[in-house]
């Protein structure tokens, strides 16, 4: 995507990303971090791992608006059923059955600790899709550092082959 269309395209995205995250944190159906999870948090660094909220889902959501969800396609962030999860800050929606699947939770918890790092969601969702503009998603330096240090966690090595998600 042309760098300039980006630039004018991310406060647009931005402003869906805060308001899907308000929606999952505010929620009832939301569900806080187990036990478990609240470790697993603090492991990737995760500073406020309290504030994080799931949203259990079957359809992958996409913005309303026609020319963002032609975009979040066009990166691969959002791939009807190949996405697993989607976060937003503190807010994470994760696809039915695949909870019980430790490294995609690990590395989602990553991309929250990555949002706290860069400042917040905003500032998360902008480095997020300008690495993925400039090396696609499974280059982008974000996706890669979640996915080594959820297969550092979990003692498993990523799979080369498999692109993240």
């Amino acid at each position: 995507m042309d760098e300039e269309l980006l630039e004018r395209m991310l406060p647009r995205v931005v402003e869906w990303a805060e308001t899907f995250s308000r929606r999952i944190l505010t929620s009832p159906e939301s569900l806080p971090l187990t036990p478990t999870q609240l470790k697993v948090a603090r492991s990737v660094g995760v500073k406020r791992p309290e504030a994080v909220r799931i949203q259990i889902g079957t359809t992958t959501p996409f913005p309303p608006d026609p020319a963002l969800s032609v975009a979040a396609r066009t990166f691969g962030i959002l791939c009807n059923d190949r996405t697993v999860h989607l976060v937003l800050g503190d807010a994470i929606w994760l696809r039915a059955n695949t909870g019980e699947k430790p490294e995609e939770l690990a590395r989602a918890l990553v991309h929250v600790a990555q949002a706290e790092r860069l400042g917040g969601l905003a500032e998360f969702v902008s480095a997020f899709l300008r690495q993925c503009n400039q090396f696609g998603i499974a280059g982008a330096p974000l996706e890669i550092e979640s996915a080594q240090m959820a297969a550092r966690l979990l003692g498993a090595q990523p799979d080369a082959q498999e692109e993240p998600r």
